[in-house]
């Protein structure tokens, strides 16, 4: 098994997208907190999907390239203003008993961060 696939079995699974912090020119950072929490699932082929507080489903495909994790969502004329399509530096963390998982933006300076 080749490192990118040890990663991927890492990912799989459902998480919630519990906080987002968004990076400020000035490398301050404001931290926010979702009270309803958009729950994130990744499927063992390759897919998953973005569950917002609305209900709404957002479809997408991903992988892992070396230390990023990559998302292409399926348009289908839905817009999703929860996660951008692109590369995101990804940071797994094994916490005991909760798994984090952190996925930054570079381009638009956001972390996400995820727990399972």
């Amino acid at each position: 098994m080749v490192a990118n696939e040890k990663t991927a079995d890492r990912v799989i699974g459902k998480w919630r997208m519990y906080e987002t912090v968004d990076f400020q020119n000035n490398d301050d950072s404001a931290a926010v907190k979702c009270n309803v929490c958009p729950e994130v699932e990744f499927s063992k082929n390759y897919t998953g999907f973005i569950k917002s507080a609305d209900a709404g489903l957002f479809y997408f495909k991903w992988k892992i390239d070396n230390d990023a994790l990559v998302i292409h969502q399926n348009k289908n004329g839905q817009t999703n203003d929860i996660m951008n399509d692109g590369n995101y530096k990804l940071t797994l963390f094994d916490n005991i008993p909760i798994k984090e998982m952190s996925l930054t933006d570079t381009v638009r300076n956001i972390k996400y961060i995820l727990s399972k």
